[in-house]
């Protein structure tokens, strides 16, 4: 088995989604269990869909076998971000602007607000606060991606 299996499978997997609205957020290989594991995760500008995720699994597949580049019995799963993986690349900020998000800043701070722009790494938040019973303050904040520790996206069920 080659040792830069993942190297590879990087390569491989931005090859073929090189022009399209797809994109590769990580690709982790778990060479010591046996079966060897191999996780794909991708992420899409409109969203990815199961026949995305088949499509690219398929490709890699017949290159693994191809190229054997895994010996013995290997499983292949390609997927997309969890809510409880945090946002990664400026295509995943872009695709996320409008929804809600939990900012957890380097100095500590945790911000939760509405992401209501993104670009050239800088994100504005809206955040409302609470004046006694009715009153609502929104704020907004421009926030730098060099500042920012990690950031995920939160689902409101109101």
């Amino acid at each position: 088995m080659s040792t830069d299996i993942r190297q590879q499978l990087i390569t491989l997997v931005e090859q073929t989604l090189q022009g399209t609205p797809r994109f590769l957020i990580d690709v982790v290989v778990s060479l010591r269990r046996q079966p060897v594991k191999i996780l794909i995760v991708m992420d899409g500008d409109q969203g990815v869909t199961i026949d995305d995720c088949a499509e690219l699994s398929r490709s890699v597949n017949n290159a693994i076998i191809a190229g054997n580049w895994v010996e013995g019995d290997y499983t292949l799963e390609v997927t997309t971000p969890g809510l409880e993986q945090p946002l990664r690349l400026d295509r995943q900020y872009a695709r996320n602007v409008g929804r809600g998000v939990k900012v957890h800043l380097k100095s500590g701070e945790v911000i939760h607000g509405k992401l209501t722009a993104f670009a050239d790494g800088l994100l504005t938040l809206q955040s409302e606060t609470r004046e006694g019973k009715k009153k609502v303050i929104v704020t907004e904040k421009q926030l730098s991606l060099q500042e920012i520790e990690k950031t995920l996206v939160t689902v409101s069920f109101k």
